[in-house]
């Protein structure tokens, strides 16, 4: 179909139209990049043809709008308002010209654009006189890409020729353009993957099948000290791999070219790599293999991870210094145990001085890398006034560093040539000292490492490290002080809160034990005491206070004292827990409470008598002579909750022979929740300690209760109450039968005493002192059990026998000269200048025997 031109020129000669092809061909061999060969396509076709207009239009990446992206017009035609309107506007498929292009993927041809239906900028055409236009598609294997439309000032019919040429250019362009923009990405591709090498903080090192590297970044340049140009080419084996592990680096490779098998391919991995200087040093592998083809080419990312594995390494040597410093209290120990692990592990030499309360330094750990050399090491640190300037940093507070010690600081150091060789051969190489700063900013101590043999060198980094090593001894420090003190507090406190000696009972024997649950700071709650009510009446009292610390310290003295002023106008034991009950309800508005046990005694003159009275506690047991075990000690409630705690008292009657334990509940709960003393079970217990004495009761009792358990559950509180068997007295003399307890000499004194009719004053006296010192004796040196200790005076005429027999091994008596200001030897020393004779006898036990001339006389004592 001939096409009639707007210039009134005939239809184009069907050459012209050939020619255009050739030119289109020529022109998109020449262009570099899409753009050139775009506009250069819309000049040669419109020139070659007579179009006066020409557009390229572009499909977005969404695939969901078409856009103006290039235009043309010949001289003289006034196109610019329709090619401004085209480049503002972006259709859909099907929409205007190149939307109807773009959907069908057909050329098409419209002879006056104005009267177009589906035309939207016919208004803009008619203004710039554009009537006649065709637009085919751009087609690339990837479909039709964009649409190229032309425009003339004439009506133009359709020619088919026309638009089956421009078909052709149109697959001709498309694949034009899907090369130079693959060209591009090939080229941007490249350029990001260098940029990327060269940018990438970690190593990126490539090899061939062969081994040999063919990529070396300048991460890896710096990494392994080679530039690139040395790198490239030779073996990666050689280059960074140390050469114990090059062999297998070389079988792995080998195997996966022939099997395809690989270990590492797609791992991390941590080995060791190697620099250009030799030196080793741990790194981060992974290794992935480029493409598919054959041969391959492998790419190595590599990470140089000795900085993390420092941090690692000192991240768990304050893990386990902190260990250390928190399993014991003993500051002393702990900060030993920490300079024997910082050596050799971070240094090879570790001081540690502590500054004292009294302001004085005092060193507390010395420890050197070489065993050899430690005792050397302990000696010169001794001798230094102020070793490696920790003297300069516990005043100043500040840490010092050298991170290279200079000869002349060794000088200035020591004068001393000795001391100052023997620095020398311990090796000083680096230091860096600290301050132990507490968290409140005082300074109580330094601490020194010293690099040596080894040649580490330390940074700034490890004065960090050191700081925080310091801050954590000086914690330990702190809180052993503090611990130390705040039981020495509770220590004397609890003290203060039992008696702090038992009165002697004519003929009863009373043994106590206490141990508080509390770990040396907590107050435990228990208590007992003992105290004379009149002239031949004892209270014994035991009981347990709600919770510890110091508020159930304060109902603890409460409770004691409030017992005491009690029973100085009121004797029976139920009115007693009455009354402190009362107090508790008035004086304390925590909700605390307490138990009791109160026990007024008596002698009877078969034994003794006691009313029983028990407020919420466990009743107290009877061990007869001939074992029966029975509770005794009335009823009540728990003091400090009712205003009527319904307190009752019990008499029971003891005679020689018989004991009464007194206990808390911390007795059955100590090995609670594994173990608990059943009624049953304690009443067993104390059936196994028939005929013993009270010390050996409480004993047994303590050993079973607490068992394998180191701390005690609850507050443990005993109060063993024995009747002890009168002196037998046989003509002129007497017998009795002590316990190994510290009221023994008190005892022993008190039955001579009784021979106040027979043994005139002075010699009496003198064989109370015999007897004391005697008993002492044995209840020192005697073997350790339930074998009580003989006493016995006998009278024959003018002369009189004193003897103490035991169980144990006896001694060879020897008497010294006296040193008043000794501790031991006393004893013989009084025995031999009192006595008239005197001796040892050895036959199942020891028996020392003393004889008196009470026909002398004797000196006033």
């Amino acid at each position: 179909m001939e096409v009639t031109e707007a210039n009134g020129q005939g239809p184009e000669p069907p050459d012209d139209r050939l020619a255009v092809q050739s030119a289109v061909a020529r022109v998109l061999a020449e262009a570099g990049t899409v753009p050139d060969a775009t506009r250069r396509m819309l000049v040669t076709i419109g020139a070659t043809l007579g179009w006066r207009l020409g557009a390229v239009w572009d499909v977005d990446p969404d695939g969901e709008h078409i856009r103006c992206v290039e235009s043309w017009h010949a001289d003289g035609m006034r196109a610019e308002p329709f090619e401004e309107a085209s480049r503002e506007v972006a259709f859909e498929p099907g929409v205007g010209l190149p939307g109807r292009v773009w959907a069908d993927a057909q050329p098409a041809w419209i002879a006056d654009v104005t009267t177009d239906a589906n035309f939207p900028r016919a208004r803009v055409a008619a203004e710039c006189d554009v009537h006649g236009a065709f637009a085919f598609p751009i087609r690339s294997v990837r479909g039709v890409i964009g649409v190229v439309e032309f425009f003339t000032e004439a009506v133009a019919e359709p020619d088919a020729y026309l638009l089956d040429l421009m078909v052709t250019i149109g697959h001709q362009l498309g694949q034009h353009i899907e090369r130079i923009r693959a060209e591009g990405a090939v080229r941007a591709s490249e350029a990001r993957k260098t940029a990327m090498l060269e940018a990438s903080l970690d190593c990126i090192v490539s090899m061939d099948h062969l081994g040999r590297v063919v990529e070396f970044n300048t991460a890896a340049e710096q990494t392994f000290g080679y530039s690139a140009d040395e790198a490239l080419g030779r073996e990666m084996a050689e280059l960074i791999i140390p050469p114990g592990l090059r062999a297998r680096h070389r079988a792995g490779l080998k195997r996966y070219l022939e099997t395809g098998e690989a270990n590492v391919l797609g791992r991390r991995i941590e080995i060791t790599g190697m620099r250009a200087d030799g030196s080793e040093f741990p790194v981060e592998l992974a290794i992935t293999r480029i493409g598919l083809d054959r041969p391959p080419t492998f790419t190595g990312f590599i990470r140089d991870i000795s900085e993390r594995k420092r941090r690692e390494e000192l991240d768990r040597f304050l893990v386990a210094a902190g260990a250390l410093l928190g399993a014991s209290l003993d500051y002393e120990e702990a900060l030993e145990s920490v300079t024997r692990l910082a050596v050799p592990a971070i240094a090879d030499w570790c001081v540690i001085d502590v500054l004292e309360e009294d302001g004085s330094v005092r060193r507390v750990a010395v420890e050197h890398v070489d065993p050899d050399k430690l005792e050397l090491a302990r000696e010169l640190a001794r001798s230094l006034d102020d070793p490696f300037g920790l003297g300069k940093v516990i005043r100043t507070g500040e840490p010092e560093h050298f991170a290279q010690v200079p000869p002349e600081a060794i000088a200035e150091l020591t004068p001393d040539p000795r001391h100052r060789a023997a620095l020398e051969s311990l090796g000083f190489r680096s230091s860096v000292i600290v301050p132990l700063r507490s968290g409140g900013g005082g300074t109580l101590g330094g601490l020194a490492l010293i690099s040596g043999e080894s040649g580490r060198q330390f940074d700034e980094r490890d004065v960090g490290f050191a700081s925080e090593l310091g801050r954590r001894c000086a914690g330990a420090i702190e809180n052993a002080r503090l611990y130390r003190e705040r039981s020495r507090i509770a220590h004397t406190l609890q003290q203060s809160l039992l008696p702090p000696e038992l009165p002697t009972i004519p003929g009863v024997s009373v043994e106590p034990r206490f141990r508080p649950a509390g770990q040396g700071i907590e107050m435990g709650g228990d208590f007992y005491d003992v105290f004379p009510v009149g002239p031949d009446t004892w209270a014994l009292t035991i009981g347990d206070v709600c919770g510890k610390g110091p508020d159930a310290a304060a109902l603890t003295a409460l409770a004691r004292y409030t017992l005491r002023a009690v029973t100085m106008h009121e004797e029976r034991p139920d009115r007693v827990l009455s009354e402190l009950n009362e107090a508790i309800l008035r004086q304390r508005s925590d909700g605390r409470f307490c138990s009791a046990v109160l026990a007024m005694l008596q002698h009877r003159d078969s034994g003794v008598s006691m009313e029983i009275a028990s407020g919420g506690h466990p009743p107290p047991l009877v061990l007869r002579a001939d074992g029966t075990v029975e509770a005794t000690g009335g009823s009540g409630l728990l003091l400090g909750l009712w205003t009527d705690p319904e307190v009752s008292s019990e008499r029971v009657d003891l005679v020689p022979g018989d004991s009464l334990i007194l206990y808390t509940d911390g007795v059955t709960d100590a090995g609670a929740p594994d173990r608990i003393l059943t009624p049953g079970a304690l009443a067993r217990l104390v059936r196994s300690c028939v005929g013993m004495s009270t010390h050996a009761i409480a004993d047994r009792i303590e050993t079973a209760v607490m068992g394998p358990v180191e701390a005690a559950r609850d507050d443990i509180a005993v109060l063993v109450v024995g009747v002890d068997a009168p002196p037998v007295a046989s003509g002129e003399g007497l017998r009795v039968e002590l316990q190994r307890r510290p009221e023994a000499p008190s005892e022993a004194r008190q039955a001579i005493a009784g021979m106040a009719d027979a043994i005139q004053a002075a010699a009496l006296e003198e064989l109370k002192l015999l007897a004391s010192e005697l008993v002492t004796n044995s209840c020192r040196h005697a073997v350790a059990g339930d074998e009580p200790i003989a006493l016995e005076l006998e009278v024959e005429g003018d002369v009189v026998r004193l003897s103490v027999t035991d169980a144990g091994q006896g001694f060879e008596p020897e008497v010294q000269r006296f040193d008043l200001d000794s501790e031991s030897g006393r004893g013989l020393f009084i025995v031999d200048a009192l006595a008239d004779r005197w001796g040892v006898e050895r036959s199942g036990g020891t028996r020392v025997w003393a004889e008196l001339d009470t026909s002398a006389d004797r000196p006033e004592l």
